[in-house]
């Protein structure tokens, strides 16, 4: 099965003893499962986990109601800060086009246009919450798209 057919799966780890969790990672793309193959097999990282953080967020698309996030992704690379702690990094992996506010084409109609943009502004909610929570502990975050992805991988 090639990287583009998958969909979803549990991936297994070759390097057991740097993931964190007590399941095995379930992968929902195939983008995500590029991510754990890369993380798992990279010398510098030295530990790295799946679904390991929840974050309340408020959903100003929902009434400003809490919620919680879900983060993809948290591993720690030696590359180390000047007081020699790992750098730590949560990540999200997201298509494009959840990623960034859609533009009005004759192909799409206003209906879907407010669709896309509500889940946009739904993850940058998410994102604005998880940018806090990182900074409070010196950690980093990032979100990857499959025009990006390589560069986490």
């Amino acid at each position: 099965m090639s990287l583009r057919e998958t969909k979803h799966g549990v991936y297994k780890p070759v390097n057991l003893n740097k993931y964190m969790g007590s399941t095995l990672p379930k992968f929902r793309s195939s983008w995500e499962l590029k991510a754990f193959m890369s993380l798992d097999k990279n010398d510098k990282i030295l530990r790295w986990g799946s679904e390991n953080f929840v974050i309340p967020y408020i959903d100003e698309t929902r009434n400003n109601e809490m919620h919680r996030y879900v983060i993809d992704l948290f591993f720690e690379i030696a590359d180390y800060k000047k007081d020699g702690r790992p750098i730590k990094w949560l990540i999200e992996i997201k298509p494009q086009s959840q990623a960034v506010m859609p533009t009005y084409t004759r192909k799409k109609s206003p209906q879907k246009i407010i669709e896309e943009a509500i889940i946009v502004r739904r993850n940058q909610c998410k994102w604005r919450s998880a940018v806090e929570f990182c900074r409070s502990r010196g950690w980093h975050f990032g979100v990857y798209t499959e025009k990006g992805i390589s560069k986490l991988c």
